[in-house]
C-alpha cells in the first residue's frame, strides 16, 4: 500500500517505507498535518512500534494547532486506535475527514 506525503509546489510521491518518508520530512523541515498523519498511516501498517508515539505526536499537534472541542479530540484519538488496532479504513476516513473541518 502507498501512502502520500505532499512536498510543497510537486505531485505527491508514494512513499512505500519509513525511511523514505521520514527523510521527505527532514528534508522539507516539517510536515502538514494531514501529511503527519499519512506518516502515522504508514508506522501503523509497517513500524507498528513506532506508531504509538507518532499518534500521541500527532494528537498533541492537533489539538495545539486547531483548539477543537472535546468531541473533535475524542474522535481522533478514537480514530488513531482504530487505525493501529481496528479496522484501518474506518481510522483513516475519520481521521481525514476530522483534519478536514
Amino acid at each position: 500500500m502507498a501512502l502520500l506525503v505532499s512536498l510543497p509546489g510537486m505531485i505527491a510521491p508514494p512513499f512505500r517505507s519509513r525511511g523514505a518518508a521520514e527523510m521527505a520530512a527532514r528534508e522539507m523541515g516539517g510536515l502538514s498535518l494531514a501529511d503527519a498523519l499519512s506518516l502515522c498511516e504508514l508506522l501503523a501498517n509497517v513500524d507498528p512500534a513506532r506508531y504509538e508515539r507518532a499518534a500521541l505526536r500527532w494528537l498533541q499537534r492537533f489539538i495545539d494547532e486547531r483548539l477543537s472541542p472535546l468531541t473533535e479530540v475524542a474522535l481522533a484519538a478514537s480514530a488513531l486506535a482504530e487505525l493501529r488496532h481496528g479496522q484501518r479504513a474506518v481510522g483513516v476516513e475519520a481521521l481525514k475527514r476530522v483534519v478536514r473541518r
